[in-house]
């Protein structure tokens, strides 16, 4: 997908316009939706002229538009062009390509949305930058800057627009704040800075659910009575966990001993007592490094130590008809609103066939195995070993023993304590499920084994990890963690052949680097779907399905086969389908 050369960059201004004016009326003759009618068509978007991207990939320098061309070139052009755009100085380095590094999906989103009403922007290190926008003019932000980080990275296809949250305020399942002391009290701090003016900031939050606001300022009221002194030392941070209506505390502790032991439970008694907000459960939380970590990472490495105040052992929440039981300290996503279309996307889009293996790589807890595996022959599940991995395999026993509690043994109990590498590596669950026999068949097929692992997804730790290819079809799903795979990981999947990948991004900037992997490896992108996990904020979570290049056409999935073609359709096929389309 790549574009010739172009001399535009040694043209005049003058002979630029001539250009721009022909373009413009060639495209008002006869190209019905293509560039030229985007280009004539005037905005009726709140942006101006000048930050206006039209989906064509129309590039502005100056306020000017210039059909067709993504950047002007190279030389003393891009850089001028690079200057105006993103604030970039000539002789500092400023080329096309270092403007394309530069094109940040967060930046792209402030942009447009100061464009749009400045008044109502926060800072752009803030957790809620959109928050105050009407939710319509926020996703009418994000789909503009999604096309420009598209066009600006010379990204193949062209992504749906975005699915928006059914919850857009209030929606964050797992918040938190950091315990500071400050002029004789103690404070709850929501953003950096003053901390008596951070906690006033987090409690008009409009992200979390007004039940943790409520939560927080019950809890710091206790922290700051005497009784409470040793507690309040000794917190690092105060974090709610759960669903919509039941809620987990956890208290971030630096220091464990049997006085900051008894302070808590006399706390989570109170807790208990407590009408609503219903709080179901409590834990102290050891960490004495005083890291940063508080379960927004997939895969912590530290001494933590989890004890129970009281409640189930773990955090639990329904999705569809499932009701998932995972480690307190597991990640999960913090919309749950939007995890039943999460489940949705997914599933349309790796069309399980009942004869497929389905590798469900960084699989967490086993949100997608649990729920999609029935549909497969065989569902491998890898996450790196630790909590999350355990209470998957949890499930699935659970799963494959209806007649078994999930917290009826000590497992439960014996999972809070870290295990060993090795020894999680090893551990493998196997849950049989039952397809439902149908009409004019003989015997019911079994479906849905399971095997959860834990293991660190490496190039090299693959083949150990993974059976060996062989004659089964294989759909892979990966959903790693913000900084995307480790190096030769993709070409390592690839190499198995799958029939259909689905790669989930959680932060855009590493998209174009992983997405050129798949290409370098064969595979090319299929479809893209955005859905807004993160309303209120400058990200978004982006699902982008490949197939294979059957007929060496990377970035065209419409073309017919060749003539004559009698090669398998596997899966994806290389067409599109009338089900491709939503």
């Amino acid at each position: 997908h790549t574009r010739p050369t172009s001399s535009r960059t040694a043209k005049s201004r003058d002979d630029r316009d001539a250009e721009f004016d022909s373009q413009k009326q060639a495209g008002a003759r006869g190209r019905g939706r293509g560039r030229g009618e985007n280009v004539k068509r005037k905005s009726a978007s709140p942006f101006s002229n000048t930050e206006t991207a039209p989906q064509g990939g129309a590039a502005h320098a100056g306020g000017r538009k210039y059909p067709g061309k993504k950047f002007p070139g190279k030389g003393n052009a891009a850089k001028k062009f690079a200057s105006k755009k993103f604030g970039s100085k000539p002789g500092d380095g400023s080329s096309a390509e270092s403007l394309i590094e530069t094109a940040r999906f967060s930046e792209l989103v402030l942009k447009y949305a100061r464009a749009a009403k400045p008044e109502a922007i926060g800072p752009s290190r803030s957790p809620e930058a959109l928050a105050k926008l009407d939710y319509a003019l926020e996703l009418e932000v994000k789909n503009r800057a999604l096309q420009e980080f598209w066009t600006a990275h010379r990204l193949p296809d062209k992504p749906n627009r975005i699915l928006p949250s059914p919850k857009p305020r209030h929606y964050r399942t797992t918040t938190k704040r950091r315990v500071v002391f400050d002029k004789g009290h103690y404070h709850l701090d929501f953003l950096p800075g003053k901390p008596a003016e951070a906690e006033r900031l987090g409690a008009l939050s409009q992200l979390e659910p007004l039940e943790h606001s409520q939560l927080y300022a019950f809890l710091i009221g206790k922290l700051n009575q005497p009784a409470y002194k040793e507690l309040a030392q000794v917190l690092n941070y105060l974090i709610i966990r759960g669903d919509y209506a039941r809620f987990t505390v956890l208290f971030n502790v630096n220091r464990l001993n049997a006085n900051v032991v008894r302070k808590a439970k006399l706390l989570g008694d109170h807790l208990q007592e407590m009408d609503a907000p219903k709080v179901v459960s409590a834990f102290l939380f050891f960490d004495p490094t005083q890291s940063t970590f508080y379960m927004d990472q997939r895969s912590p490495d530290g001494p933590w130590k989890l004890k129970k105040l009281f409640g189930p052992d773990d955090v639990r929440f329904k999705v569809r008809e499932r009701l998932y039981a995972f480690h307190p300290t597991a990640f999960c996503q913090v919309n749950g609103s939007i995890l039943p279309l999460f489940l949705e996307k997914a599933e349309q889009l790796l069309k399980a066939r009942p004869e497929q293996r389905l590798l469900d790589l960084y699989c967490g807890f086993g949100f997608f195995g649990l729920e999609l595996g029935a549909k497969y022959t065989e569902t491998i599940g890898i996450e790196a070993a630790g909590v999350a991995i355990e209470s998957a395999i949890r499930m699935a026993t659970h799963q494959s023993s209806p007649a078994l509690p999930p917290h009826a043994t000590k497992a439960s109990q014996a999972s809070h304590a870290k295990p060993s590498a090795e020894a999680s590596v090893a551990t493998t669950v196997t849950g049989l499920g039952k397809h439902p026999a149908q009409p004019g068949t003989s015997a019911p097929k079994k479906l849905g084994r399971m095997h959860f692992k834990g293991g660190r997804i490496r190039a090299a730790s693959l083949e150990k990890l993974l059976p060996p290819p062989d004659q089964t079809p294989e759909a892979i799903l990966l959903d790693p963690p913000r900084q995307g795979t480790e190096p030769g990981v993709i070409r390592g999947l690839a190499s198995r052949q799958p029939m259909r990948i689905l790669h989930i991004f959680c932060d855009l900037d590493t998209l174009p680097r992983e997405v050129s992997q798949w290409r370098k490896a064969g595979y090319m992108v299929s479809k893209v779907v955005p859905l807004d996990m993160f309303p209120g904020t400058d990200n978004l979570e982006v699902m982008v399905l490949f197939i294979p290049d059957r007929y060496g056409i990377l970035n065209r999935v419409d073309k017919k086969p060749p003539e004559g073609y009698t090669g398998p359709h596997h899966g994806g096929g290389t067409h599109r389908s009338p089900e491709d389309e939503d």
